[in-house]
């Protein structure tokens, strides 16, 4: 029996309330996809292709009848030019709808166990809405206590930040921040854009997290009140399972855990939601009424905003390193090298000057730590002689570059 058939035979046996008029038009549209995808055989690469189900869902077909189709398909494996569509496929659809996504948030949980047993939890949330507005919150618990609370909203337009510390009920609103970013395939600095974000850049990053492996389909599940497709990716050191919503084909939750029993670690991405409507008070610059207001005017010089972009960029690229090797933090920067940075050229390019590639150094890494301990101050500013305006340093602790203006100090955080 073809494809058709087997479609048409098992649209007539779902327990679902559809006219003659609605059923004839989901077999006619099946009929329709599946001579494109056969004509799209000897078409160019599907890089200069438009996704087949792009073209589906930008076509006449209503809403239903393009969810319907989707959601089949994910169930019963329409045979694409002969192979089956199956967990690997429904996984490249989802990257291919979130690439589209003009809003985004998700929460990040990550949980570890200390050695004396007590649990530690990341709890980071993030927000995006084009063309320029971005949130991101940061909290920390040990055992079910608050220790932290970091709240940061960005507006690219008018290179203004909003940053409030929850605990100690504090604001910081910075008038002009840095405007740089690290350009990783090149090492290059380029003006700062709600584009080349972190937060932008995630929703294709976490998803990317299962294509190292074969996927595995898990079948449907229950998950907050919704039919969802459990999809699990198994890796060398990490496990990746995604739960994709069955009506709108787009992932609800994302976890990956370490598969070594050395060391215990879970990521947990909740509450993804892609092209919803985001409150616009989630953006507001207003500080909260009992917080205490500092201004800053970003009298950083220009020279310091390159470092600090530099400084930002490498840890991250620290903790993307921890991450994958259990914990344990580079000996040196050269371990980024290839993992998590395609070339050497490129390294040298980011600790150099901005514009002069082949310059001497201007940031050292240090890791004092074993055993996977991360280091107080990690990244530091170097010099022939102590700057007048002071020297930028990176704590782990922080994740944000600090000014140092007294040298002793300086010198004492390094040691």
């Amino acid at each position: 029996m073809n494809d058709i058939k087997k479609t048409e035979n098992y649209l007539k046996n779902l327990n679902i309330n559809l006219n003659p008029q609605q059923d004839q038009r989901i077999c006619d549209n099946l009929h329709k996809i599946l001579k494109e995808l056969k004509e799209s055989k000897n078409q160019p690469a599907a890089k200069t292709q438009p996704h087949i189900w792009r073209k589906t869902m930008k076509s006449k077909i209503t809403k239903f009848t393009a969810a319907a189709l989707i959601i089949i398909a994910l169930i019963i494996g329409i045979r694409q030019l002969g192979a089956p569509f199956d967990a690997n496929q429904a996984y490249a659809g989802v990257v291919d709808l979130m690439k589209q996504a003009r809003t985004f948030s998700c929460t990040n949980i990550d949980e570890m166990i200390k050695s004396d047993g007590q649990k530690l939890t990341y709890e980071d949330v993030y927000y995006f809405k084009e063309p320029d507005l971005e949130r991101y919150e940061s909290r920390t618990y040990l055992g079910e206590e608050l220790h932290k609370e970091l709240i940061v909203i960005t507006d690219y337009t008018y290179y203004q930040k909003l940053i409030l510390d929850g605990i100690k009920k504090q604001a910081e609103f910075q008038e002009r921040f840095e405007p740089y970013i690290v350009d990783s395939a090149t090492g290059e600095l380029e003006r700062k854009n709600i584009e080349n974000s972190f937060i932008y850049n995630l929703r294709d990053r976490i998803i990317r997290l299962g294509e190292r492996a074969a996927v595995e389909d898990l079948g449907v599940v229950e998950l907050e009140g919704r039919s969802v497709r459990k999809l699990q990716a198994t890796g060398e050191l990490y496990n990746t399972i995604v739960w994709i919503d069955m009506q709108t084909n787009l992932p609800r939750q994302i976890e990956i855990q370490a598969t070594c029993d050395d060391f215990r670690q879970l990521y947990l991405y909740q509450s993804i939601q892609i092209d919803e409507e985001l409150d616009d008070e989630l953006f507001s610059m207003a500080v909260p009424e009992d917080y205490l207001l500092e201004v800053t005017r970003g009298n950083w010089t220009i020279e310091k905003m390159e470092i600090v972009a530099k400084m930002i960029f490498l840890h991250r690229l620290c903790c993307m390193y921890a991450n994958e090797f259990r914990g344990q933090w580079p000996d040196d920067l050269t371990d980024l090298v290839p993992s998590n940075l395609k070339s050497n050229e490129v390294l040298q390019t980011i600790l150099a000057p901005a514009g002069h590639p082949e310059g001497k150094p201007l940031i050292k890494y240090q890791n004092k730590g074993s055993g996977g301990r991360e280091p107080r101050v990690i990244l530091y500013e170097v010099f022939d002689q102590w700057p007048d305006n002071g020297a930028m340093v990176l704590c782990f602790s922080t994740g944000e570059p600090q000014l140092i203006t007294d040298q002793k100090e300086f010198e004492e955080l390094i040691k």
